[in-house]
């Protein structure tokens, strides 16, 4: 059985789409109540090496109540903020991988 959507769902791909470019124009994309009512959220991509890739995500959820607007607005800096600490650490990450893969292939052929 599917679950019902909340209220704020979009109703067609058109809605989807024109809430897709807002979140990139803006930096991250928010729901109010769109799977269920009551609960909103907030998010952005972390992005892998590249630059362009997105690897993960940082969201923020709560109450509809607690996370209006004007909180989403306030909390928009430190949550992009907190995506590109983590964005910055894929490089570190994938040289850390590397690293590895190289130590453990000179141990294997040594």
């Amino acid at each position: 059985m599917r679950h019902p959507m909340g209220p704020g769902t979009p109703a067609s791909l058109t809605e989807v789409l024109e809430r897709s470019h807002a979140a990139r124009t803006r930096g991250w994309a928010y729901v109010h109540d769109s799977f269920e009512e009551g609960i909103s959220a907030m998010a952005t991509a972390v992005l892998g090496v590249d630059g362009r890739s997105a690897v993960g995500v940082v969201s923020i959820a709560g109450p509809s109540l607690q996370l209006t607007n004007d909180r989403m607005n306030e909390l928009a800096a430190p949550l992009k903020a907190a995506a590109v600490e983590l964005s910055g650490l894929t490089g570190a990450i994938a040289a850390d991988i590397n690293s590895r893969r190289l130590n453990h292939d000179e141990a294997v052929t040594a």
